[in-house]
């Protein structure tokens, strides 16, 4: 495991740092422990939400037969750049 060796700081009011405060007892953990926890889900949740695309039967069937059959300039254009990994 690393090391913690970085910091984050924060300003609230006293009545989010007083909420933070009772959440962390209640859940018996350490205001940091609660703190870093619940920012660490949040952080994760919105990464994740960024990265996958969720689709209904219809929007789903619609995105693979747009895949299946490319055409135009901006697909033509798009086939013509070198890969990044290229670069």
């Amino acid at each position: 495991m690393d090391a913690k060796s970085e910091r984050l700081d924060l300003r609230l009011t006293a009545a989010q740092k007083q909420l933070i405060a009772q959440a962390a007892l209640e859940s018996g953990s350490t205001v940091s422990s609660f703190a870093l926890s619940s920012l660490l889900k949040a952080a994760n949740k919105v990464v994740a939400q960024s990265q996958v695309l969720l689709l209904g039967d219809a929007d789903f069937e619609a995105f693979i037969s747009a895949l299946d059959q490319p055409n135009g300039e901006r697909w033509d254009a798009l086939m013509a750049r070198k890969p990044s990994w290229e670069e």
